[in-house]
């Protein structure tokens, strides 16, 4: 069955008006009743209930895409039926990055906003640098320290918008710094903190990392039915909205889902974080970022992720994506002038002082929090004064 969507003839101006027809859209080509999805505490999963979209919808989506937003040369977009969120990746067969997209995210195309919105997200999971650089036992914390320093630049209203879409209802997301720093002892930065002072903060309050073993519940011989169908509905809504984040994107599973067998690390918009509310519940971004899912949710890298992306593509699921085109025959890169060199070389040192910068404001806020311990104050301290020589360097060279 193929999906049923009837475009406006002119993107919607608003939201609110947006979301209506999106979720009529919905509704029309949703297997089961609305009120199902509306109840259930990871609404995003349903989004694999939808009807493939055909192969003229998805070059239509490509193309739109390319013209809302601009993608860099090594930037390909894909297809992603079997997600329930956005995700970005680093393809290692084809040396290339992609971003892959699900069914609910083609409708945004009604409301060029936030598609830019999903697309800027997973473009700022690029050029972080998180689809390469994977901290082990730090899949789902570094996830999430990263959405936020990213989602600081998208404003709450659009990240709200983004996870709503992904949540088939008004939901708000929590990876946003006026809602995830406070959490953390971290005072509100609305340019986002540097990945390593989040990260710090956020183990200060949750010290469990992803390889932290935890403790399994007794088995009961006697209703064991009846417990694991209720926690499979709650529980997934945190767990597998905060995997689904980073499953598809790190290759390993970064958004949730299992990236294809030719990814490697990347990252999925969202997170899932919370108790199966609307915050976050959910099978979160999972299948994005830094990136968005049923509840929009960071999520974590995941092995399990790699089961989904191994069944054929179409009603069983799957991955397609954009054509890389050869790059055999290209000319050598052009040869910059020793003033251009020059140039780009001042401009990267500025950028690394500013970095550094903001690095030495989040310590000095650590370095005044109750919960740091002397031993962690000594650190931090050694940690300032090496970003204040790196800073003079900076300044002298």
């Amino acid at each position: 069955m193929a999906f049923d969507v009837q475009f406006p003839d002119n993107p919607f101006e608003d939201f609110d008006t947006f979301f209506d027809w999106y979720r009529q859209t919905i509704e029309r080509n949703m297997p089961v009743p609305m009120s199902v999805v509306d109840g259930s505490s990871e609404p995003s999963k349903y989004a694999r209930m939808l009807p493939s979209l055909s192969e003229e919808q998805e070059k239509f989506l490509y193309d739109e895409i390319r013209g809302i937003v601009n993608l860099p040369d090594d930037v390909f977009l894909m297809y992603d039926r079997s997600c329930e969120t956005i995700y970005s990746y680093w393809d290692t067969q084809k040396n290339v990055y992609r971003i892959a997209v699900n069914t609910p995210f083609f409708l945004t195309l009604a409301f060029p906003q936030t598609t830019k919105t999903g697309m800027t997200h997973e473009l700022g999971h690029i050029f972080n640098g998180d689809c390469l650089n994977a901290d082990p036992c730090h899949s789902y914390c570094g996830n999430i320290c990263a959405d936020v320093r990213i989602n600081a630049t998208l404003g709450d209203e659009a990240c709200d918008m983004l996870m709503s879409v992904f949540n088939f209802r008004a939901s708000k997301l929590p990876f946003v710094p006026s809602r995830w720093y406070p959490k953390y002892n971290l005072p509100v930065n609305e340019a986002g903190w540097p990945y390593e002072i989040a990260h710090n903060a956020y183990h200060m309050v949750q010290p469990d990392d992803d390889c932290t073993k935890k403790e399994q519940p007794p088995q009961e011989d006697e209703g064991e039915g009846e417990g694991q169908g209720e926690g499979q509905g709650e529980g997934q809504g945190e767990g597998q909205g905060e995997g689904q984040g980073e499953g598809q994107g790190e290759g390993e599973a970064r958004d949730g889902e299992t990236p294809p067998p030719s990814s490697g690390r990347g990252r999925g918009q969202g997170e899932g974080e919370g108790d199966g509310e609307d915050e976050g519940g959910g099978q979160g971004e999972g299948q994005g970022g830094t990136g968005t899912g049923g509840s929009v949710g960071e999520g974590v890298n995941d092995p399990r992720i790699n089961k989904v992306k191994e069944t054929p593509i179409g009603e069983a699921g799957g991955t397609r994506g954009e054509e890389v085109p050869e790059k055999e025959g290209e000319g050598e890169p052009p040869v910059l002038t020793p003033e251009e060199k020059a140039i780009q070389e001042k401009i990267g040192k500025k950028r690394i002082a500013k970095s550094a910068e903001r690095s030495i404001e989040g310590i000095d806020s650590l370095l005044e929090s109750e919960n740091v311990t002397e031993s962690e104050k000594t650190k931090l301290r050694r940690k300032r004064g090496q970003f204040e020589e790196l800073i003079k360097q900076i300044e002298a060279s």
